[in-house]
């Protein structure tokens, strides 16, 4: 198991030590040589965010997860600042709630989404979320994800963005762990 706080230490000292020049910004098919940096910074991430809620047992399989369509990185000339997985639908919750209100066609799940705190409010977020969306759009695919209650900042982006409120649900992802209150939503007309 990885220790989140080395993992944090390591990572934040070297994020400092980097220089601070902008490089070409891009967005790109995960390798497996990108799950490592993937989960140094799912643990800034993580340390600042509390996402997700729970650190997993095996945070490169969690990256990994099931069932993926594709997934992203977003990366400016070093180490992945950012990740999406687009996942083929199964009885997640957003595509139950996307199938009962009678939406067009299939969808598919927007999941994994994160970047850095240091590299925040650079549009790395949304550029992520932009290639997942085209993926499903070639794939005539409706994407559908879901966002924790306590995530306003991004509860609060995806109306803006003018994405479809299917509903909330609450659930406990850990036998142990916390009911968590969820919003589901679907990306607008492309």
């Amino acid at each position: 198991m990885v220790d989140r706080v080395c993992v944090v230490a390591q990572l934040s000292r070297s994020i400092r030590s980097r220089p601070t020049p902008y490089h070409r910004r891009v967005i790109r098919s995960r390798t497996e040589d990108d799950i490592e940096p993937l989960v140094r910074a799912l643990a800034l991430v993580a340390e600042a965010d509390g996402y997700p809620t729970r650190w997993p047992a095996d945070p490169a399989g969690w990256i990994r997860s099931r069932d993926v369509i594709g997934a992203w990185v977003v990366d400016e000339g070093g180490d992945p600042l950012g990740h999406v997985n687009l996942r083929w639908p199964r009885d997640h919750v957003p595509v139950r709630m996307w199938r009962a209100r009678g939406g067009p066609g299939e969808c598919a799940v927007v999941s994994r989404l994160f970047v850095v705190p240091a590299a925040r409010r650079r549009g790395l977020g949304l550029a992520l979320l932009d290639a997942a969306c085209a993926r499903a759009a070639e794939l005539d695919r409706r994407p559908v994800l879901d966002v924790v209650d306590d995530n306003r900042a991004a509860i609060a982006l995806y109306r803006r963005l003018g994405w479809t409120d299917l509903g909330t649900y609450e659930d406990r992802f850990h036998d142990d762990g916390p009911i968590e209150r969820l919003h589901c939503f679907a990306a607008p007309d492309r």
